[in-house]
């Protein structure tokens, strides 16, 4: 009863945006909120207290190291996480270009279920989402390099 006759209490609603919004970037939990899949809010609401409970999901398998995060960007602006370590392995440059090209690829819809099989795990991510949080960029060797 305290939230719903308290004009000053905040919507549940406005709490989400600014708790995300501290999770990401070079120096959060997460890279960019676009890869959460579910958030649980429940405002608990006690005679004598009165709190909030946050749950964020996302995919386990989107998991990377921030010691090393750099992103791979290519001429189309979509950027994958990767380590310099593995920047420097041929074989892996050359897998990235692969999935770049059949990310790329992508026009509609149908075309993502039909080549979701040979997509990393990790998810591209598009430049601008992440631009400003304080991430390194490389760009992607053209495919003639």
């Amino acid at each position: 009863m305290k939230r719903e006759k308290n004009p000053t209490v905040y919507d549940i609603d406005n709490i989400v945006k600014p708790i995300l919004d501290g999770l990401v970037g070079k120096d959060g939990l997460i890279i960019d909120d676009v890869i959460v899949n579910r958030v649980t809010v429940n405002w608990i609401d006690t005679a004598h207290d009165d709190y909030f409970e946050v749950e964020i999901e996302y995919p386990d398998l989107l998991f990377v190291e921030k010691k090393s995060l750099v992103f791979l960007k290519s001429k189309s602006g979509w950027c994958f996480p990767s380590s310099m370590e593995l920047i420097e392995t041929e074989s892996y440059m050359k897998l990235v270009k692969n999935y770049f090209s059949i990310w790329d690829g992508i026009s509609k819809e149908q075309d993502y279920y039909n080549v979701i099989g040979a997509l990393p795990f990790q998810n591209f991510i598009y430049h601008v989402k992440i631009r400003d949080k304080g991430f390194e960029f490389i760009e992607l060797p053209s495919a003639n390099n």
